[in-house]
């Protein structure tokens, strides 16, 4: 699913390319994803940054994708439905440019940060969350990255250090 287009010099980010090929995996939160949108979009009007006429263009856009999505809900776009995913980085921090320091020379006790898992996986045992992540830095450095659980509950797919999604609260 292509996610921009028209308005820009350039094309998008790897990474929003990867983010539109996996909207399918939040059609349970659509109602909410186009009500952020739409105050998004009435945001950018109010500064001037889009025109009445787009605002109302938007927002009308914004309606009849939340009218697919809710006759829909269940269906996949054709386009990401046979496309494996990405391969999981062993340590996503190396992958992504952070800086990553063993937590001892950090100052960071590897006794305390190994609690961090069991704690989150009870969270996903007792059906609270469906998954988490979690990562601490310190001094600039990550010392620990980790996931637990899933990223897509219907279709068994696990969460991934480096997975991106929008964090509601």
């Amino acid at each position: 699913m292509k996610l921009w287009g028209g308005r820009f010099s350039a094309p998008p980010a790897d990474a929003l390319d990867r983010l539109g090929k996996s909207v399918h995996f939040d059609r349970r939160l659509h109602a909410e994803e186009i009500r952020v949108n739409q105050a998004y979009a009435r945001a950018l009007a109010a500064a001037g940054v889009l025109s009445c006429a787009e605002l109302d263009r938007m927002l009308a856009g914004l309606d009849r994708v939340g009218a697919v999505l809710a006759a829909a809900a269940a269906c996949a776009p054709p386009e990401v439905a046979d496309e494996p995913p990405p391969p999981a980085a062993p340590y996503p921090a190396k992958h992504a440019g952070l800086p990553t320091a063993e937590p001892a020379s950090a100052g960071m006790s590897v006794e305390r940060l190994a609690r961090i898992r069991p704690a989150v996986q009870a969270y996903v045992d007792d059906g609270r969350l469906a998954g988490v992540m979690t990562l601490v830095a310190r001094r600039g450095q990550v010392v620990h990255w980790d996931a637990v659980g899933l990223r897509d509950v219907e279709a068994a797919d696990p969460l991934e250090p480096d997975d991106i999604f929008r964090i509601y609260r």
